[in-house]
This record gives structure tokens, C-alpha cells and sequence, in this order.
């Protein structure tokens, strides 16, 4: 299916990833030389200049859905943590996107988060392991945010304040960041 936009855009559905996002190709007249792909909606978007040809499309389309797959399997999910991200996901932020994989990671010290928007993934650090819950939660929801919104816009702001500790969690942190910093 092909919808033409307003603004020189077309979107057609072109398939699914292994677990059944749908795959999304959008074509643009203003998008002159790059193809990119990231997670919007819920949907897999790969986006490319209008005057790619099909078999152009179909290649690039191929291109960055395996290394989406790729990426996906290099970095396993723990279980638990993804539970818990697609239940905040869920019942917090009420967001369709859902990350493709969370985890551990001991390699960040100086954020407590971060999420690719590209492929889904959410690395949380270590350190928060024995943080209070409601922090790790935040800072989930923090990550979560990023799939729909890749800004700390007013947009973004409106998601991450649906958590109601935020502001709380925030505060914990900023505090154990200051001690970090003077000991």
C-alpha cells in the first residue's frame, strides 16, 4: 500500500521484521542523497530519496532490515529488565514502541542510559542495579521516550513526566552524580 503525502512524501508497507514490526519504506523528494532507517511508531521506517528505483529500494530496504536483525541479536535482552521496560512502556507512557532489546552494560559511567533509536536497543548501566526501583524505572522511562521522540523536546518532556517519581528519580541521581564528582 502507497499513501502520498502533502509534502512530497510517500510511505508504502513492505514487509515485517522477524518479530512482526511492520517494515516502511518513505520516499522524499527533500531527501537527496542518504538512506536511514530507525523505529517510529511502532513501525520500522527506512527512509530514502525519491529517486532511488524500486530495485534500489528493495536492496536498501534488505540492507537495513538485516542490520537491524544484526544488531538485535548482537546485544541479548535480560529478560527482566525488558519485562519491565514493556510494562512501563505499556502502562506509563502508553506508547505503542517497544524496544528491542535492554540490558546491562558496565561500560557507562557517566550516563545511567541510552537508547538507539535505529535498532530499539536500551542499554541501562550497571550502576543502577542497586538503585531504588522507582530510579531504575526512571531512567527507563527515560530511554523508553527516545523511541517515539529522539529530542529532550517539549514532546519528549510531556512522555517522561508521566512517570510520576520523575522528578524524585532525577533528584537521586543528580545527587549521587555530585558525590561521584567531589567524593
Amino acid at each position: 500500500m502507497r499513501t502520498a503525502g502533502t509534502s512530497g512524501v510517500t510511505r508504502t508497507v513492505v514487509g515485517h521484521l522477524e518479530d512482526g514490526t511492520e517494515v516502511v519504506v518513505r520516499r522524499s523528494r527533500r531527501r537527496t542523497r542518504t538512506v536511514s532507517a530507525f523505529l517510529e511508531r511502532g513501525q520500522f521506517v527506512v527512509a530514502i530519496p525519491d529517486r532511488l528505483t524500486e530495485g534500489q529500494e528493495r536492496e536498501w530496504v534488505r540492507t537495513m532490515t538485516e542490520r537491524a536483525a544484526t544488531a538485535t541479536r548482537a546485544r541479548r535482552s535480560d529478560e527482566r529488565l525488558e519485562r519491565r521496560a514493556e510494562e512501563l512502556a505499556r502502562t506509563v507512557l502508553r506508547i505503542s514502541e517497544r524496544p528491542t532489546a535492554v540490558s546491562w552494560v558496565d561500560n557507562q559511567h557517566k550516563r545511567w542510559g541510552s537508547c538507539t533509536q535505529q535498532t530499539g536497543q536500551i542499554r541501562i548501566s550497571r550502576d543502577l542495579a542497586e538503585m531504588p526501583a522507582h530510579v531504575l524505572d526512571a531512567v527507563l522511562v527515560h530511554e523508553l521516550a527516545h523511541l517515539r521522540e529522539y529530542s529532550h523536546g517539549p514532546a519528549f518532556q510531556d512522555l517522561v513526566q508521566r512517570y510520576p517519581r520523575m522528578d524524585e528519580a532525577m533528584a537521586f541521581l543528580d545527587g549521587v552524580s555530585w558525590q561521584r564528582q567531589h567524593g
